[in-house]
């Protein structure tokens, strides 16, 4: 029987603790003890396999075990939300629950074929690893751009507003005045519309992420 885990933090067992190392897909890739010495190593191939594991601790958080992938050790097969998958042939061993919603015709592929950059927490559809942080780039781009087009906007009309004053003779000063008294107000919104935008983002991507480790 597997000691008591906790997928991605670590694994406790006859009160000792020891810390998951993790790489970038979220396998485990070592152990620490709470003095941050390394106790195990593993090292896998492409589809899961275990190529080497140096140490004595038994975890069943091992390949992509930060998103919830659950060894069975007995059998050879990790258990990913729905499905059992077999990483010896790079497949699930059932059809995937929601038929061809994905788009994929072969309903036992892993990922697309692409275990390198995709996983699938759920056994129902594969996500990018590194989704919800281009999502979050994208959807910052967007809001800092939104805020610069309304900041030019606002200078424009500025431009055009003391322009305008010109014609008003000894009014001059007075009217630049509230010209660029609506300028200030104006780049303000502005900046308030970006930072709105900006923590939208922030929510997505925390809800991104929340998913993704749910699944």
């Amino acid at each position: 029987m597997q000691s008591p885990c906790v997928p991605g933090l670590a694994r406790i067992a006859s009160g000792t603790v020891c810390y998951y190392l993790e790489d970038g897909l979220g396998s485990v890739v070592g152990l620490a003890d709470a003095n941050q010495n390394t106790t195990d190593t593993f090292r896998y191939d492409a589809w899961g396999n275990l190529l080497q594991h140096q140490g004595t601790t038994a975890t069943a958080y091992q390949w992509v075990g930060e998103k919830g992938y659950y060894l069975n050790p007995d059998a050879g097969l990790y258990l990913l939300g729905l499905r059992h998958y077999t990483p010896t042939m790079g497949r699930f061993l059932t059809r995937d629950p929601i038929g061809f919603g994905f788009g994929d015709a072969n309903l036992y592929r892993y990922v697309d074929n692409n275990p390198i950059r995709r996983i699938d927490p759920a056994g129902l559809k594969c996500v990018d690893k590194d989704f919800c942080e281009k999502q979050y780039q994208s959807c910052i781009k967007s809001a800092d751009l939104l805020a610069y087009g309304c900041i030019a906007a606002c200078t424009s009309l500025a431009f055009g507003g003391v322009a305008g004053c010109l014609a008003s003779g000894p009014f001059f000063p007075a009217c630049a005045a509230l010209v660029i008294a609506a300028q200030v107000a104006c780049e303000a919104g502005c900046i308030l519309v970006g930072n709105s935008g900006r923590e939208t983002c922030q929510r997505e991507y925390d809800k991104c992420v929340h998913e993704s480790k749910k699944d």
